[in-house]
């Protein structure tokens, strides 16, 4: 008999979901993104004024406003940190002014963000546990929760 345990198919860390994990982008690039259910996601949709919502709601806010809206909202909730991320070439260092202007001229690292940080079962702890694991198992590099 196979039981259906809730807590390893539904259960989450309340940690890695504030705080983020890291994901790598290739050998040296990786993104520190925390979870769409993180405490802070939730707050900044909460905080959209009414008629804003209203606009949402309706479908009403052009591409331009929602990217301005929504990529302010990933930068200061979701896209946390990065390191070795580069723009033609040259490294950028993070900052939130930086993430958001990245995301509003970079669609598709919008849409890459947020689908990162919708995925549930990358803040499980047993997800945790595994990435742990696997970096002391090898010294080539840090965990997917850990910053070099």
């Amino acid at each position: 008999m196979t039981q259906f345990d809730l807590s390893k198919d539904f259960g989450s860390d309340a940690d890695l979901e504030r705080d983020g994990v890291w994901e790598s982008l290739s050998e040296e690039t990786k993104i520190l993104v925390a979870s769409t259910d993180s405490p802070s996601y939730r707050e900044a949709f909460n905080k959209i004024n009414r008629a804003t919502r209203r606009r949402i709601d309706r479908n009403a806010l052009s591409e331009a406003e929602e990217a301005q809206l929504m990529s302010g909202i990933i930068a200061k909730t979701l896209l946390l940190d990065w390191q070795n991320l580069a723009d033609g070439g040259k490294i950028v260092p993070y900052s939130y002014d930086v993430a958001k202007d990245y995301l509003i001229r970079y669609p598709k690292f919008r849409r890459f963000v947020i689908d990162l940080a919708g995925e549930e079962s990358r803040f499980r702890s047993e997800e945790k546990e595994e990435a742990e694991k696997n970096s002391s198992k090898s010294s080539d590099g840090p965990s997917k929760t850990e910053p070099e």
